[in-house]
């Protein structure tokens, strides 16, 4: 895609390819269309905006279905499409290489053997690999295809940033304690061999609060690991983090503050500090429970829904998150709230609706694909009510992050998200955008998959596939003459199945509507008569097509190993009968206990 061999010809001339062969040549492939504004642009706006107007973070850089998350390449795509604020992820490897990766575990992005809709397949985690071992895999794309692209390095991001004389800023959430100062570390370092580039100014690092409780804290780590200049933070509170920190010695009150926790006085000693120390705060607030009073407000993109009559700490309860974020607020502090799109089909070229995924959580019922998150694990998936965690801080009721209208309210400065574009162009629709940041917004890529684009826009995403539903999950077998998938009848006959493709008299199809039903089952129906694919137990041996599409016989429970339950537990499946369609063997469908390949199917 990129003409590598053209470009690395290049690359030598200019004696850059020594560094980043696929990130280079997707930077000479795809030279910014107009000039960025400039970090100090981007610093300027960040700490010195408007408290209400909305600044966007592109999360895991703006990958796409060419481009792996938390690649080089789309951390270059970021810069040059003049994203305000790019936001990723440091993990470390065994040997204690600082690295930008997501997840715990390395299957759906390292590992084209691992299936993450069944969880199995090699998947270790990132902790337990060697940076040698890790740089000898390629990251995949959310089609699980390799592409030319390596983890990259903290280090790596930085020096392509400088080179390219980015105008991003970058934060660098450390999702590991024993890394965040070594992660400081690097930027200082870098900003010493490239003293004019201003790392200072452009690069936060992003943590959980309870590392460091105050940012006497932070200076203090920073000075006893040699680091002498001030390195921007963005302290993260979540009720964990208020929960440990409540746990340690008491903090100094803050002048002007009534603080009731320990917590409190760390949110309030961050919110103090000036913008060169922490020019944002973080707190996971996901809904208006703790606030003691709210009011209604009708959006007509967003609906209704309540939002906090005002953001004094007196609108709080003691001790909560609300609280916390109201102190922020209070104190005059620019916050940092992350948005959650379901990203299961995000740049998926395949079907992306009417099927149901695995949940590992709550009840485990399956889940609509479009309502469905990666879990970082790397296996699939979860939904976003299911990670919903009553606590003595937040007893978190309804996560309201996705609503936009809600989050304007809380006055959000820095909104962190897969989907900026969609935050932006609502942003700006409501009068909200910070436009010295981000002066040409746009909308977002259709081929994206954003659920956060469609509500925006005010369209429905499709709710429906057509698919072909192949038999031994996808393989084929030379007695059967290749590939195999299920087949209407002409008119409420019984199911069959037989060679995929197969020249047919008008009436019979192997082309089928999938849809999800009553959010956690599946509806099959054939696109020649509309007829649903069922089984009433008693009734017939065989499954059958029918116009009665009511009733738990024509709903189907889908399992993570492709196999389609009736509601008594049974799987769709097919056997050798012996029976043949002008030379052709064939079978009818039949409920069955069978657990073997025969009972799976794939319509990838």
């Amino acid at each position: 895609m990129y003409r590598r061999q053209i470009w690395v010809s290049v690359l030598v001339a200019v004696g850059f390819v020594c560094c980043f062969p696929p990130a280079a040549a997707y930077a000479l492939a795809s030279a910014p269309r107009t000039a960025c504004p400039t970090y100090h642009t981007q610093y300027d706006a960040l700490v010195n905006g408007a408290a209400n107007s909305v600044i966007t973070a592109r999360h895991r850089g703006n990958f796409t279905g060419e481009l792996p998350e938390n690649s080089l390449g789309a951390f270059i795509r970021s810069f040059d499409e003049c994203q305000p604020h790019v936001e990723t992820d440091v993990r470390t490897t065994r040997d204690g290489r600082l690295v930008l990766f997501h997840d715990v575990n390395i299957g759906k992005m390292l590992e084209p053997a691992y299936d993450p809709d069944s969880d199995r397949g090699p998947n270790a985690r990132i902790n337990d690999l060697t940076f040698e071992e890790l740089r000898r895999k390629k990251l995949l794309t959310i089609d699980r295809r390799a592409t030319e692209y390596e983890v990259p390095t903290v280090a790596e991001l930085l020096t392509t940033m400088v080179n390219r004389n980015a105008g991003s800023l970058v934060s660098l959430e450390v999702k590991e304690p024993r890394a965040i100062i070594p992660t400081a570390q690097t930027v200082a370092n870098l900003a010493k061999q490239y003293a004019t580039s201003n790392l200072e100014k452009r690069v936060i690092i992003k943590f959980s609060m309870e590392n460091f409780p105050t940012p006497q804290h932070w200076r203090d780590a920073l000075k006893r690991a040699g680091v002498t200049q001030t390195i921007m933070a963005d302290p993260v509170m979540r009720p964990a983090s208020a929960a440990q920190i409540d746990a340690q010695p008491r903090l100094p009150d803050v002048p002007g503050i009534r603080a009731t926790t320990n917590s409190e006085r760390a949110i309030a000693a961050w919110s103090r500090a000036t913008s060169a120390v922490a020019p944002v705060v973080s707190v996971l607030l996901k809904d208006n429970s703790e606030f003691l009073r709210t009011v209604d407000r009708r959006d007509p993109v967003f609906g209704s829904y309540a939002v906090p009559e005002n953001l004094s700490p007196d609108n709080a309860r003691d001790g909560s998150m609300a609280r916390m974020y109201a102190i922020a607020k209070y104190l005059g502090k620019k916050t940092e709230i992350f948005l959650p799109i379901p990203d299961y089909v995000m740049w998926r070229s395949g079907p992306v609706a009417g099927y149901t995924v695995q949940n590992y959580f709550g009840d485990k019922q399956p889940i609509d694909v479009r309502r469905a998150y990666f879990n970082n694990n790397s296996s699939c998936c979860y939904a976003l009510e299911d990670r919903r965690t009553p606590t003595p801080y937040a007893s978190e009721r309804a996560d309201m992050r996705p609503n936009l209208g809600w989050l304007l309210a809380l006055e959000v400065t820095l909104i962190t998200a897969d989907d900026s574009d969609s935050i932006e162009m609502y942003a700006k629709t409501q009068g909200r955008l910070n436009l010295k940041a981000r002066p040409r917004p746009h909308q977002a890529p259709a081929k994206m998959e954003s659920a956060l684009s469609y509500t925006v826009a005010q369209t429905s995403p499709t709710t429906t596939s057509y698919v072909k539903l192949k038999g031994w999950n996808g393989g084929s077998s030379g007695a059967w003459q290749g590939q195999v998938c299920l087949w209407s009848a002409n008119s409420e006959g019984w199911a069959w199945v037989v060679k995929c493709g197969m020249s047919m008299t008008a009436g019979y199809t192997d082309t089928l509507e999938i849809s999800v039903v009553n959010g956690s089952r599946m509806r099959i129906r054939d696109t020649r008569n509309w007829e649903c694919l069922r089984w009433i137990p008693g009734e017939t041996e065989v499954v059958d097509w029918s116009r009665d599409c009511s009733g738990r016989e024509a709903e189907w429970t889908r399992t993570r190993d492709n196999r389609y339950l009736t509601g008594e537990g049974r799987a769709l499946g097919f056997q050798w009968q012996d029976r043949y369609f002008w030379g052709v063997p064939f079978s009818y469908a039949v409920p069955t206990y069978d657990t073997s390949a025969w009972t799976r199917w794939t319509f990838r």
